[in-house]
């Protein structure tokens, strides 16, 4: 399908979507309380195929098997962070229709579901989610049905028998498209899984990691876009090609003949863009053994190979304005010491590539240059596919341990939460990764197409969000100090990190 056809699919989707969201008659009650990716070409296909499928109501791969339930206006209630870092937020309810694709498709989608199960959906605004859910728990005082929890939060919730193994719950079919596989395969553990995600929030999508491309940088530079496009395209987009692009693009500015905030660069990031490169290399430092078991994994020559060009791309300071050394540069920067220094730099036409996730692309709306995406790049050609890191912000959807054995709440959680899951399918995706990004936060259509390969990409690596014998964040501390060093890092915290994945594994078999 070519790419007029594709637009004239979301001019009629976005005509549809308004025209049943205008006639609705009511919306969500919000009362406030307080590696298993394709192939690139395959991904293409997959993706419009999935496009196409969503806007029709009979794709059978989004349709869930539930049967006729009528729950008698019964509440359901989701506990949910309001404030503005979660935003995660804006999809779980809306008071009505907006004029925003997003926001109505939500609407559409809750009407949909409480019409269908005569129940009535609400969300409970509360700002430390993580308190709320151990102490309702604890105190059994549990008031809602079900908890966006983010996912650091959830870690420590799942290993305290705080929240529901959700393979207990009656009408949950976790081995449905509209659920994440990813997500189902990399945290289960002991046979368990505590949260979820998929096309029921796009969450996880706006936390998924990749490069922003100036324009006007690349064209003052003779750098073609189209032709990054296509390297992309043919699966040669490697560090090896970043470090190509960037070597020779530092610029004095200012003319004061010293590197600093103000000049130009090839590349600006933040400490992320070390976890981002990582998994861009499909390496993992958890993975797990012939028995599904978690384990360390080895530093393979592989891997230190892969940490030691991040290290090499990243501490040139003549390509790489990191976050971390805007103060070794030029002392305390007013309004500048922060990783929002960065994303100046590229609004402001002096950096070519910034790493960015696609929240920071979204605000990126307003920008007035030109720019493009692209995936963080592989480490090398031999890979097959592109793996793209998710910043563990993201949050997952729970259920408090406290319905277990409660079979009247559970009919009713794991019915709503499905039928949600499976109205998203049809309804989210296009409004999110079709209409919304094609005509407001890009600029091209081939970022269209790159943003496809990205979202299709996603991986999840359990070192980055337990942090197992302080080896994450000790990758980031030498990488600060321009002395990473992989092998002795893991030499000297190895036996600690096995014992973290140990206690983590004995705690999830340990619960009821």
């Amino acid at each position: 399908m070519n790419m007029n056809i594709k637009k004239f699919s979301f001019i009629l989707f976005l005509s549809l979507l308004l025209l049943i969201t205008m006639a609705a008659l009511f919306s969500c009650d919000n009362k406030t309380n307080g590696d298993n990716n394709s192939n690139n070409a395959d991904v293409q296909n997959d993706v419009q195929s999935d496009s196409d499928n969503a806007a029709e109501a009979e794709d059978p791969a989004g349709k869930d098997d539930l049967p006729e339930k009528n729950f008698g206006e019964k509440e359901f209630i989701i506990l949910v962070d309001p404030t503005t870092s979660f935003r995660h937020f804006y999809d779980v309810c809306v008071e009505g229709i907006e004029g925003e694709l997003i926001h109505d498709a939500v609407y559409k989608r809750n009407l949909e579901v409480e019409e269908r199960f005569n129940v009535k959906i609400s969300d409970r605004q509360i700002t430390n989610i993580y308190d709320s859910i151990r102490k309702s728990v604890t105190s059994g005082s549990v008031d809602y049905s079900v908890a966006w929890a983010m996912v650091t939060d959830y870690t420590k919730l799942s290993q305290n028998n705080i929240l529901l193994d959700l393979q207990n719950v009656p009408n949950l079919n976790l081995e449905k498209k509209y659920w994440d596989q990813n997500v189902v395969r990399d945290f289960t553990i002991s046979g368990k899984l505590y949260g979820i995600m998929g096309d029921i929030s796009t969450s996880v999508s706006v936390f998924t990691h990749l490069f922003g491309v100036n324009k006007v940088v690349a064209q003052n530079n003779d750098i073609d876009i189209s032709g990054l496009y296509q390297t992309v395209r043919d699966g040669k987009w490697t560090y090896d090609t970043l470090y190509s692009l960037t070597k020779d693009l530092y610029r004095d500015l200012d003319g004061d003949g010293t590197r600093n905030y103000a000049d130009q660069y090839g590349l600006g990031t933040t400490i992320a863009v070390v976890d981002a490169m990582f998994s861009a290399s499909g390496e993992k430092l958890v993975t797990r053994d012939e028995n599904g078991d978690f384990i360390l994994s080895p530093v393979t020559s592989r891997i230190e190979a892969v940490y030691s060009k991040i290290s090499d791309i990243l501490s040139n300071k003549t390509i790489n304005l990191g976050s971390w050394n805007i103060g070794k540069i030029e002392g305390d920067i007013k309004g500048h010491a922060s990783w929002y220094a960065i994303d100046d730099k590229f609004l402001n036409n002096t950096v070519l590539f910034v790493d960015i996730d696609v929240g920071i692309m979204m605000d990126f709306r307003a920008m007035d240059s030109d720019f493009g995406i692209v995936p963080v790049p592989k480490f090398d050609e031999s890979q097959k596919n592109y793996s793209v890191y998710a910043y563990p912000f993201y949050p997952m959807l729970t259920i408090p341990s406290s319905y277990a054995g409660d079979g009247e709440s559970l009919d009713l959680i794991g019915t709503i939460m499905e039928g949600l899951a499976s109205s998203s399918y049809k309804n989210l995706p296009p409004a999110f990764y079709d209409t919304a990004f094609a005509t407001k936060y890009t600029r091209d259509e081939e970022s269209i197409e790159m943003l496809d390969i990205i979202l299709r990409s996603r991986i999840y690596d359990w070192m980055t969000i337990f942090n197992f014998g302080n080896i994450y964040s000790g990758i980031h501390s030498q990488l600060e100090k321009d002395n990473l060093n992989i092998v002795s890092l893991f030499e000297k915290n190895e036996a600690k990190a096995q014992a973290d994945i140990q206690k983590l594994v004995d705690a999830y078999a340990d619960n009821d």
